[in-house]
């Protein structure tokens, strides 16, 4: 405990050490100092700028947030392997947009569309999959 209370000390003292004058340094300080007249603050030159001044001085870009443009796609009826996505029609390995057809499944009524690792299923809607076609070869 003797220690802990001796470091302290021991820095007050070298710090102390350094200003023999330490006293005359603190009256300096205790002088009142004069600053401006109200006359002469009021002369001054305003040190801000206002928004009118800063808007010619520096021309400010408004950053136009553009919107994401959305993917859309839908499919309208699948028939002998191909599907007629967003109005044509589309066999497998078709890119359309960013993805590419990757399987078309005419008795469940949908499509994948692959991106990478994203994979999109469209369906057939309800009313368009109690129509079946069945082709019959020539008889």
């Amino acid at each position: 405990m003797g220690i802990k209370l001796l470091a302290p000390l021991l820095a007050i003292s070298l710090v102390w050490g350094n200003y023999p004058d330490i006293d005359r340094l603190i009256e300096k300080v205790k002088v009142r100092r004069v600053g401006l007249s109200t006359k002469e603050i009021a002369q001054l030159k305003n040190p801000f700028i206002s928004k009118k001044k800063l808007k010619k001085v520096i021309k400010v870009k408004k950053v136009k947030r553009t919107k994401k443009k959305r993917f859309r796609a839908t499919l309208y009826s699948i028939f002998n392997n191909r599907a007629k996505i967003n109005g044509r029609w589309r066999k497998i390995g078709d890119r359309i947009g960013p993805y590419r057809l990757v399987f078309i499944n005419a008795k469940g009524g949908y499509v994948v569309l692959r991106q990478g690792r994203k994979e999109l299923k469209l369906f057939l809607p309800r009313r368009t999959r109690k129509v079946n076609l069945i082709s019959r070869g020539n008889s």
